[in-house]
């Protein structure tokens, strides 16, 4: 703070050892992207010809969350490796993946 625009100041030891952590971080984390084209002419007409009665009845807009909902959850049985049922048994998962596979098994506790 206070320093002229383009000066090049040292580190203070507590952002050194922010970067260092950053850094150790993004090395032992696992990163993934998966990447899917999916055709959502479909979806986008639905949107369309269902949207405003939604907003009327709902309050809000319709968006795509739905619709890849309920993509997923139907086809879960055709991908037994990845249902959430199975990643509640996988002591890191997510407190998210967890609550799904509770209410899809319907388990409300």
């Amino acid at each position: 703070t206070g320093g002229k625009a383009g000066e090049v100041v040292p580190l203070s030891r507590i952002r050194k050892q922010i970067g260092a952590h950053m850094v150790r971080s993004k090395a032992t984390s696992p990163h993934v992207l998966q990447a899917v084209e999916v055709d959502f002419h479909a979806v986008d007409a639905a949107r369309g010809a269902r949207g405003k009665a939604w907003r009327d009845r709902e309050g809000f807009g319709l968006t795509y969350l739905p619709f890849i909902a309920r993509a997923r959850l139907t086809r879960s049985s055709s991908f037994p490796a990845s249902t959430p049922r199975l990643m509640a048994t996988i002591s890191s998962c997510t407190r998210w993946s967890i609550s799904a596979s509770r209410w899809i098994s319907g388990s409300r506790d």
